[in-house]
Formats: structure tokens, sequence, C-alpha cells
């Protein structure tokens, strides 16, 4: 049931960042909240895919399966946030250089990666892990 919650937390959160983050990009400028609900939607499923990864590496690199519900996470969280960092900016150059979407004038830029996507790895991760840690704290 924990890992149900992650998935849920993490889903609606990202779903959340795509969001707002959306109109900082060249394709969704103009369009309604409507119009960019199932595209972001969409992103959020696959930023579910890369999260679910980055815990599983974390997990495999210190031995500990339910770290996100431990006392000791530190290390675990610090691995799983280096992880979707760097996927994102492998999907970032990628999809800037397929042309699978660019960056609006108001999206800054970070070293020719926009801000936004590598703000998302650090915020929606740490703030899943805070729900997580309370949820454990119920027990």
């Amino acid at each position: 049931m924990r890992w149900l919650l992650a998935a849920l937390v993490t889903l609606v959160l990202h779903y959340s960042w795509e969001m707002l983050q959306a109109p900082l990009f060249t394709d969704f400028v103009g369009m309604s909240v409507w119009e960019h609900a199932w595209p972001c939607f969409r992103a959020a499923l696959g930023d579910l895919a890369i999260a679910a990864v980055s815990y599983g590496m974390a997990a495999l690199l210190v031995f500990r399966v339910g770290w996100p519900f431990q006392d000791r996470w530190s290390v675990p969280f610090a691995i799983c946030v280096s992880c979707g960092l760097i996927v994102t900016v492998g999907f970032e150059i990628y999809a800037l250089a397929t042309d699978r979407w660019a960056y609006g004038p108001r999206m800054p830029i970070v070293a020719g990666i926009a801000l936004a996507p590598l703000l998302q790895w650090l915020v929606v991760p740490s703030l899943t892990l805070l729900t997580l840690q309370r949820v454990a704290s119920l027990d």
C-alpha cells in the first residue's frame, strides 16, 4: 500500500509541476489549461517512470528497498535525485536536438537546459519524500 501511495504522490506532484511549467514551452503558449492537460499528464507518466527507476537505483545501491519510509534516507535520496537529474538533462538535450519541444522566451536557461525541469527533480522528490516520511511516522 505504501508503494501505491508513493506512486500516486509522485504522479500528482509531477503532474502539478508539468501544468505549472507548460506555459514556459513554446508548444503551450496561448493554449488553455484544458488543452495542455493531456500532454502534461503524459509527461507526468514519463516522470513517474523516471522516478521509479531513480528510486530503484537508490535502493539497489544502498541495499534498502524501503528507504523512503526509513530514518536513514539522505544517501539514497541523493542518489535518487542525481539519477532523476541525469535522465532529465539527457532527455532535454535529446528533445531540443530533435525539435521535440522548444523553450519559450520566459523559460530561464542554465547551461543550455531549462531551469524548470531541473528544479522539478529537486523539488518534487523532496516533497514526495516529506510526504512519505510523514506517512511512515503515522504507523
